[in-house]
């Protein structure tokens, strides 16, 4: 797809179950040749992605990509870069991190925005011990772990509540079981137990029905 002619910003959130999955698939698909190639995006959000009248994609600005093993002995990245809203547990608390990693919880917030149209770990204004409004910089001192009740919830394995906020609003909204376990896989606090692409590729959820609008 050498062009691609792009759709109005707001028919990309609230899609069906089955559109996401077709999102989802061309992500993973597109990560895994980034990955073969021995890259990784590390800065992967939804407006990172152009999308044609029948949602194929193409992921852009690759400013912030990064080897896929880092560029220290230890193979992992020293430097915390991409789009607060989309860091990782271990980006937001400064601590060196697989890129491959981060790439997978950012694709699980594009897909919870796909769905859902918020980021996962907003809180509203009101909420207590709601977070600082993020400033975008490299070496960001941005810590959401310790103030938000949402990423807690993730941190204590209690999805259900997490779920449950998020889904308060939705009355009548079908969101099916399969989508809220692969997005939670994605959201493990323990970036070494979040599912790899070809896991992803392999989800159930996702290989059933997808492409319908």
């Amino acid at each position: 797809m050498d062009s691609i002619e792009t759709i109005d910003r707001k028919q990309t959130i609230n899609l069906t179950e089955n559109l996401v999955k077709k999102v989802a698939m061309d992500l993973v698909i597109a990560l895994e040749i980034m990955n073969s190639k021995q890259f990784t995006h590390r800065d992967l959000k939804l407006t990172n992605l152009m999308f044609d009248e029948d949602y194929n994609i193409k992921i852009i600005d690759l400013g912030y990509a990064g080897l896929l093993f880092g560029q220290e002995k230890d193979g992992k990245d020293h430097e915390t870069c991409g789009t607060p809203g989309y860091f990782t547990p271990e980006e937001t608390r400064q601590i060196p991190f697989y890129g491959y990693q981060s790439d997978t919880w950012a694709l699980a917030v594009i897909l919870f925005q796909l769905k859902f149209g918020v980021l996962p770990f907003e809180c509203d204004a009101a909420t207590p011990n709601h977070p600082p409004k993020p400033k975008r910089f490299k070496n960001i001192v941005y810590d959401p772990i310790e103030n938000n009740w949402l990423y807690n919830k993730i941190k204590d394995n209690n999805s259900n509540d997490f779920w449950a906020h998020h889904l308060s609003d939705k009355k009548g909204k079908f969101i099916s079981d399969g989508f809220k376990s692969l997005i939670t896989r994605c959201f493990q606090f323990e970036a070494s137990l979040r599912p790899h692409l070809s896991d992803i590729k392999g989800d159930s959820w996702l290989k059933k029905g997808k492409g319908t609008k």
